[in-house]
């Protein structure tokens, strides 16, 4: 778009209050009160519901925390509602189950989309992405550096599941540090199945133990011989005696940011890598595409070099987007 050339009616925007919609009340995924907030997906952290006063979301994501309310707003994908003089429609992001883009309309025809987390890649518990045709595109660039293409989920869950088998076929104690709605999930249903004996550490025991497909047996504060115990990142560790072993799974593991100590460290990343991204950009062929994220300046550099028109969002120079009272 040139100089000369009016602003879209939809733009994404950042500012002190998070990403949202500029020149609106919408916001996404947002750490403080919003008027309006949209939820991506149930990693959104089920104690900020309350702050807002109407929330956006899957039944399914509505469901997976535990939350329920008239200020709620669930809304299955592929169904569109209209709000506020805007449409909206949310589709299957591909990140985890429950998780959704949300498209938006305006009523001079333009569109955005706010992609999110999003992944190509589908498992056995959520759907592929869609790719959605929009006028712009909003990407996160979080784990999309392009020289670290992350490997697949099935090819991740393999050597992760090879090297706890491996471990529990010893009868060592074995210690799994991993996210319980991604990574975690996804090996604690393959133990499983395997017939391993498996110990959720108990902040994850009540959102694990109404889907997993076998009996979980109670974490009662130690590593145990011959059980694989679950904890997510950001706990303090358990004392690990001698001959346990410890894996870690997640997208740290790609950029060399995984924690120390562990015996094994297999990269898992339920979020589009930056190849996946721009085969995105190159299928809708959007007039623009905004990106936020750690990432998001190489990735416009690739997004740039690919033929589209991509910017950056960064709250230095997008806060007067957001006025007040908006």
């Amino acid at each position: 778009m040139d100089a000369a050339s009016p602003l879209p009616t939809l733009q994404a925007a950042l500012s002190r209050e998070g990403l949202g919609l500029a020149r609106r009340q919408l916001r996404v995924d947002p750490a403080r009160a919003a008027r309006l907030a949209f939820v991506s997906s149930p990693r959104y952290p089920r104690r900020l519901l309350g702050l807002h006063e109407r929330a956006v979301g899957t039944p399914e994501t509505f469901a997976a925390l535990g939350a329920e309310g008239p200020g709620l707003l669930p809304v299955a994908p592929g169904r569109s509602f209209e709000l506020n003089g805007l449409t909206f429609q949310l589709f299957p992001s591909g990140h985890l189950p429950g998780a959704a883009q949300l498209w938006i309309g305006a009523p001079d025809g333009d569109t955005l989309c706010f992609v999110g987390p999003w992944s190509a890649a589908p498992s056995e518990r959520a759907p592929a992405g869609a790719q959605v045709e929009a006028d712009t595109l909003v990407f996160d660039a979080r784990w999309a550096a392009p020289e670290t293409p992350a490997p697949s989920r099935a090819a991740a869950l393999e050597e992760a599941l090879a090297l706890a088998l491996e471990a529990l076929g010893r009868d060592q104690a074995l210690l799994v540090v991993a996210d319980p709605l991604g990574a975690g999930y996804e090996l604690i249903e393959a133990l499983l199945e395997g017939g391993a004996a498996v110990s959720p550490h108990r902040s994850q025991r009540r959102r694990l133990g109404k889907t997993a497909r076998g009996e979980l047996l109670p974490y009662e504060g130690a590593l145990r011989p011959g059980v694989a115990t679950l904890f997510p990142p950001g706990l303090a560790l358990p004392p690990r005696g001698p001959g346990a072993c410890a894996i870690y799974l997640g997208p740290e593991v790609l950029t060399g940011e995984a924690p120390e100590g562990f015996d094994h460290q297999v990269a898992w990343s339920d979020w589009g890598d930056a190849a996946e991204l721009l085969a995105y950009a190159d299928e809708v062929g959007p007039e623009r595409v905004q990106v936020t994220g750690r990432f998001a300046a190489p990735l416009v550099e690739a997004l740039r070099r690919a033929g589209h028109d991509a910017t950056p969002l960064s709250p230095g120079d997008q806060l007067g987007l957001f006025p007040p009272g908006a």
